[in-house]
């Protein structure tokens, strides 16, 4: 994952909600890699510690999650 100098927000393309594992989100990150983490703890900033390996891209069924969860896991939203 790349961090601009001075950013404090992780920097991801997509971020889905999986419907066959309930509190956890799929990200899709700047490079085009999916890492998956898990909603337990409430809201807090994600980081490279909390991403788990996906093997597997999200399907039609995945649900693009609304944009204002970004912000509430210390996310930014790039365009592709």
């Amino acid at each position: 994952m790349i961090r601009k100098e001075g950013s404090t927000k992780m920097k991801v393309r997509q971020l889905y909600e999986p419907p066959i594992l309930p509190y956890h989100y799929i990200v899709e990150l700047e490079d085009g890699t999916f890492k998956m983490f898990g909603m337990y703890g409430g809201f807090r900033k994600i980081t490279e510690k909390d991403l788990m390996t996906v093997y597997y891209k999200p399907q039609k069924d995945h649900k693009a999650v609304n944009e204002w969860l970004y912000a509430l896991y210390g996310l930014e939203k790039i365009q592709t």
